[in-house]
């Protein structure tokens, strides 16, 4: 993932991964995570890290693709 002017580039997908699995693609834009907005990869590491030391099991990132902006729950298993 790369830092754009607003939210965080994805810019590789494991097939395999969750995220794959979650509707996420190359050139989607992170926009937050969990209401944080986010400008870095490390921004949204943090945040989903956070989210699972509160004890969260799941977080929402909202994400701007080709087809428009949504919201996407996010299983936090082991961040």
């Amino acid at each position: 993932m790369d830092s754009g002017s607003e939210g965080v580039v994805v810019t590789a997908i494991d097939p395999d991964n969750q995220a794959a699995r979650q509707g996420f693609k190359v050139g989607d834009l992170i926009l937050d995570v969990g209401g944080k907005v986010v400008s870095t990869a490390a921004d949204v590491r943090d945040a989903l890290r956070d989210a699972h030391a509160g004890g969260k099991r799941t977080e929402w990132m909202r994400i701007r693709s080709k087809e428009g902006t949504r919201f996407v729950a996010v299983p936090l298993g082991q961040v």
